[in-house]
């Protein structure tokens, strides 16, 4: 028997309500789409005669839809005026009697201007009939390459971004533009970098975000920090429009803040960020469960002001957490790396640096098991503020380091795998191209440089995050 493969393709237009006219339509709508679905007919098993397609959701009629593998001409089926909203999709193969040899069936969200990809596997209806696996693509293949600007009329702040289940993105940081003119703010975008939605959230003074993650059901949690008398760290969890769920604050007497949110082995987050304890910072470490409920909160470092910056779970359970150490005698900060059990307990601890301002920000696991870490370096390189990066094994020795840049001051703030073994960092950088621009540089796994790319125009731009995207 043959594979039977229909790849769904959905074309989203923007429709006002006053133009539509599909009698399936039983409420009001704001926007609607239409829906495009294309077989490949080609690979059909030779005894499934029609597909039918069928849309359906809770207070609309459904829409249906039959392909004839034998006698249409055409692979397409066109559904107009679709509203935007969540839909259940299901697929019928049936034989040349409508019977339904196979079926299978799965939801969607419809957004406007949006892609998601969704994979459907059509199960046999009775014994002795093998399975069929459908891959269903929502909407066209857009062009995903893009220069996008978010913001009002103040300074606003991207800080974070994660790619979304439907191919798009979510930015998280700080904007000046909206609210009360320092307020958490978070961006959702399509994979063409047209804007969803954008959210604020906050009190009347500033609060950021810093980092940003998916959860399983489409929302997302973000950290940072909200002030009230001070900055304390900050907790919430939104729905995948951006509605609010829970938020949780935790604080101590002077300014805390978490700087970074990952999702463990076990399926709870690990927080990272810092603490005052009224004398100094503490770097701090937090456990939560996917309803924000503290599992436990731990504090690092010496009475010199440490800073966690960054933290990497481990399939094992375990963490590498790195930062900014300023508690050693003689340096002003270090890079600073240690490895945390699943409660917590400091398994190693490591330092590197000279006696000047060394900071990291970055970590990647190499598939050999080694990490390596990126931030800047005045102990090093041209005596100025180089971008510096090193690599360590998995017990924390230093196994290489190489600096980058040249007069200005230059910044490797984050560092993402390729996907060929080889790894890309992003920050900031005033030695190349025009004043300071956003800087990208390719390493392989052992530092050497590959090649360097800058980005922005004649004033201050900077490459706070990034990542690999679905398409590489």
């Amino acid at each position: 028997m043959r594979t039977l493969t229909a790849c769904l393709a959905i074309l989203l237009l923007l429709i006002g309500c006053e133009q539509a006219t599909n009698p399936a339509k039983e409420k009001s709508i704001s926007t609607a789409g239409n829906v495009i679905f294309s077989f490949d007919k080609a690979n059909a098993p030779a005894s499934v005669k029609t597909l039918t397609a069928t849309l359906s959701r809770s207070g609309y009629t459904p829409l249906t839809k039959t392909i004839n593998i034998i006698s249409d001409t055409s692979a397409v089926m066109l559904f107009t005026e679709v509203p935007v909203g969540t839909w259940k999709v299901k697929v019928d193969a049936k034989d040349e009697f409508n019977k339904v040899l196979y079926t299978g069936e799965a939801d969607v969200v419809v957004l406007e201007n949006t892609v998601s990809q969704v994979n459907l596997t059509l199960l046999p209806v009775s014994s002795g009939v093998g399975s069929v696996q459908i891959n269903v693509t929502w909407g066209g293949i857009p062009s995903t390459t893009f220069p996008k600007t978010y913001g009002g009329t103040n300074r606003d702040y991207a800080q974070t971004i994660t790619q979304t289940y439907d191919g798009g993105y979510i930015l998280g940081g700080l904007s000046r533009s909206v609210g009360s003119g320092g307020d958490g703010w978070l961006v959702r975008v399509n994979v063409k970098g047209e804007v969803l939605w954008v959210k604020n959230y906050g009190g009347p003074y500033e609060d950021r975000i810093n980092d940003i993650v998916q959860t399983s059901d489409k929302g997302f949690i973000f950290v940072g920090y909200t002030t009230t008398s001070d900055e304390d760290s900050w907790i919430m969890k939104v729905d995948s429009l951006g509605t609010k769920q829970w938020e949780k604050i935790y604080g101590g007497v002077g300014d805390d803040a978490f700087l970074k949110i990952s999702k463990a082995i076990d399926g709870s987050y690990l927080l990272c960020g810092y603490y005052s304890n009224s004398k100094f910072f503490e770097g701090r470490v937090a456990k939560i469960t996917p309803a924000g409920e503290l599992l436990w909160s731990r504090t690092y470092g010496g009475n010199g002001g440490d800073f966690a910056m960054n933290i990497l779970p481990l399939s094992d359970g375990s963490a590498i957490v790195i930062g900014n150490n300023g508690s050693i005698p003689g340096h002003h900060y270090d890079f600073w790396a240690f490895k945390i059990s699943e409660n917590g307990d400091t398994l190693w601890q490591k330092n590197y640096g000279g006696s000047g301002d060394d900071r990291v920000a970055g970590i990647v696991q190499t598939s050999e098991g080694n990490y390596i870490l990126t931030g800047y370096t005045t102990s090093y390189g041209n005596g100025t503020q180089d971008a510096w990066i090193i690599g360590i094994d998995a017990n924390g020795n230093r196994v290489w380091s190489n600096t980058y840049g040249e007069y200005g001051a230059d910044y490797l703030l984050n560092i993402v795998s390729s996907g060929d073994n080889n790894f890309v960092c992003g920050g900031i950088t005033s030695s190349y191209g025009k004043g300071s621009q956003g800087w990208l540089v390719k390493i392989d796994k052992a530092g050497n440089f590959l090649w360097s790319k800058t980005y922005g125009g004649n004033n201050s731009e900077s490459i706070n995050e990034h990542e690999l995207t679905k398409d590489g």
